[in-house]
């Protein structure tokens, strides 16, 4: 794991978004464009366990927790809208399965500001309540990798949400948060199955994140970029096919 004292070394946030946005885009490419090249879309398990841990991130620093789920939740439906377009059958993009993610970690960090147990017993209800929802709703209506998916970011921020955070040891803390992480994976994998193991090898990034945000981003990056990069290799194939 990472040694936090020295902030210049490993993988800053902005790194990881990086490398979720490459391996992602090395997965559309295979999905969509050459989907007999099986190795492209196994480089783009990496993504998804990225792009899951930084939304826990993202719900832990966010100042603005309305304006984080609602900028996640309208880009997805416009992904999704994207995803129609392409595929002609509804299907509900990633940022639609993490603003579900982000609903459920902000009913975790409410329990925990809670004072008395009845209205910690109470914030238990309601998350009980919500998670119950999104997973009937997933059932119905078929959301990027699922109820699974939905419940990944979820993990580690439980961890995080009801552990301490010592200052003076960030080695011990990032271990438990990352064996949430770790424990978000693997029932991922387990539910999907096949190729979705190799999903794994994205904890090699994961566990040289040094807690930083790195170098600057644009602030819409990832959200424009998901929406955008689809529609360029769908409309791609089409020309390749109308040739």
């Amino acid at each position: 794991m990472q040694d936090f004292s020295n902030k210049n070394i490993g993988l800053s946030s902005n790194t990881l978004k990086i490398i979720g946005a490459v391996t992602m885009f090395i997965d559309h490419l295979g999905y969509i464009i050459f989907p007999r090249i099986s190795v492209l879309r196994i480089i783009g398990r990496i993504a998804f366990p990225i792009f899951a841990y930084l939304v826990c991130e993202g719900c832990k620093y966010t100042k603005n927790k309305k304006a984080y789920f609602l900028r996640m939740f309208i880009f997805g439906v416009i992904s999704s809208v994207v995803y129609y377009f392409a595929d002609g059958e509804i299907y509900l993009s990633v940022l639609v399965t993490f603003s579900f993610s982000v609903l459920l970690i902000y009913a975790l960090q409410n329990i925990k500001s809670k004072e008395t147990k009845k209205e910690k017993l109470f914030g238990f209800v309601v998350f009980a309540a919500i998670t119950s929802g999104i997973f009937i709703f997933t059932q119905f209506i078929e959301v990027d990798y699922g109820f699974g998916g939905v419940m990944l970011p979820v993990f580690p921020a439980a961890v995080r949400i009801f552990t301490n955070d010592d200052k003076n040891n960030k080695i011990l803390f990032f271990k438990k948060q990352f064996a949430g992480l770790v424990i978000g994976v693997t029932v991922v994998c387990v539910l999907i199955g096949g190729i979705q193991y190799f999903a794994f090898l994205s904890l090699m990034f994961l566990a040289l994140y040094n807690g930083k945000k790195g170098f600057k981003l644009p602030k819409y990056f990832f959200y424009v970029f998901y929406p955008a990069h689809i529609a360029a290799l769908w409309g791609i194939n089409q020309l390749t096919i109308n040739n």
